[in-house]
């Protein structure tokens, strides 16, 4: 089965700076905050692009 995803995403808790660090190493870039609900905690949202390149066709 072939993915047409194009981005991979993964919430983290904030101020973990070894995280960061790690995530940032595998190709994963900041895209900002993430709050699911009133009442949830602000988390990181990190992305990945996927190469689409190679998994097309």
């Amino acid at each position: 089965m072939k993915s047409s995803a194009e981005w991979v995403s993964l919430l983290a808790m904030p101020g973990d700076q070894r995280a960061q660090q790690l995530y940032h190493r595998l190709g994963y870039r900041y895209g900002g905050p993430y709050k699911a609900g009133p009442h949830d905690p602000v988390l990181d949202l990190l992305l990945l692009r996927t190469d689409t390149q190679s998994s097309a066709g």
